[in-house]
């Protein structure tokens, strides 16, 4: 039809005929010899924009010389710090197990993730001292012998030596690191005790993330340094300004700046972590927090008395206020 008006718009106008291609064109739709156009390809969605590796080679190096041998390390670091990253990158061939929130409502449910992801990287066999580790880790039951019936005033403790037991054998020259061990189960944290306990003695090499210092093989984070936050916010495209505020406001810790610095508001971003952080803190940490806003600043003796709470109690709050970059320490 729209070719039979231009046919006749043509002779009308200019007493003309179509054009020969117009002409094949129209037989070829006829036809239907003419193929369709290929759709154009949707252009490919842009790349998420990788965060940048910011962890120090010296920490690499460090963390590296320090597992070479048995024995339990300490990478210490608020949350936020980099001190994850850091294992990560320095043991790429490690075995990782990270514990999660809800591992700590499950008694044993880290200890089970520890042994079934050592147990995937090996195929040793347990031995009977191992044997108890199966009813944590059923899976592990074809690989041990028949685990003993745990009765009696000993059973607590025979479970937890065939735990520790199962792990090193399992874990055998591999490095084992533990993430965030803070967050599992009781029962689970004193399987990590007994490791960190042990770890020379039974020729273990473990590596465990900490918000505190264990020991002295423990292996320090640093935050950015002013210059290294102000250069990561003029790639992400903004102004050289916001460098400072976003290291004075997170503490130059590695997370909190990658977030801010990821936000289009950065100010707005690390008042949102500054107000996380706080709703974190447990009732006896808001009271400190709270003291310490109305003294500006002031012994310890003078914090507990204001807070009305025990200068030891006060002493905890201020480690977890110090954590969660709340607070500043001044000599």
């Amino acid at each position: 039809r729209q070719y039979r008006a231009l046919v006749a718009l043509l002779d009308e106008e200019l007493a003309v005929e179509p054009l020969p291609d117009t002409v094949d064109l129209h037989e070829s739709i006829l036809t239907g010899a003419l193929e369709p156009a290929p759709r154009p390809s949707p252009a490919p969605a842009p790349a998420p924009r990788a965060r940048p590796s910011l962890v120090p080679e010296d920490l690499i190096d460090a963390v590296r010389l320090a597992t070479a041998t048995s024995g339990a390390v300490a990478v210490v670091g608020p949350p936020g710090s980099g001190r994850s990253a850091l294992v990560q990158a320095a043991l790429p061939d490690g075995i990782h197990v990270a514990a999660v929130p809800t591992d700590g409502a499950l008694a044993h449910g880290f200890t089970r993730s520890i042994l079934e992801a050592a147990a995937g990287a090996s195929a040793v066999q347990l031995d009977e001292r191992a044997a108890p580790a199966v009813h944590v880790a059923p899976s592990l039951g074809r690989r041990a012998p028949e685990p003993p019936a745990l009765e009696g005033d000993l059973a607590a403790s025979r479970l937890l030596d065939g735990l520790t037991h199962a792990i090193g054998l399992l874990v055998g020259d591999r490095v084992l690191a533990l993430d965030d061990a803070h967050l599992a189960d009781e029962a689970s944290k004193a399987v990590v005790d007994r490791l960190l306990e042990r770890a020379t003695g039974d020729g273990v090499r473990l590596v465990v993330t900490s918000e505190r210092i264990l020991g002295d093989r423990s292996i320090e984070t640093r935050p950015l340094a002013d210059d290294e936050v102000t250069r990561l916010a003029v790639e992400a495209g903004h102004d050289a300004s916001v460098g400072p505020t976003v290291a004075a406001a997170t503490g130059g810790w590695t997370g909190p700046v990658l977030e801010a610095l990821e936000s289009s508001d950065p100010a707005a971003a690390v008042e949102t972590q500054r107000r996380r952080r706080v709703e974190e803190l447990d009732p006896i940490g808001v009271q400190v927090l709270e003291a310490l806003v109305a003294l500006a600043s002031a012994p310890l003796e003078t914090v507990a008395e204001v807070a009305g709470k025990p200068v030891a109690e006060v002493a905890g709050a201020l480690d977890q206020l110090l954590s969660h970059d709340l607070v500043s320490q001044v000599d």
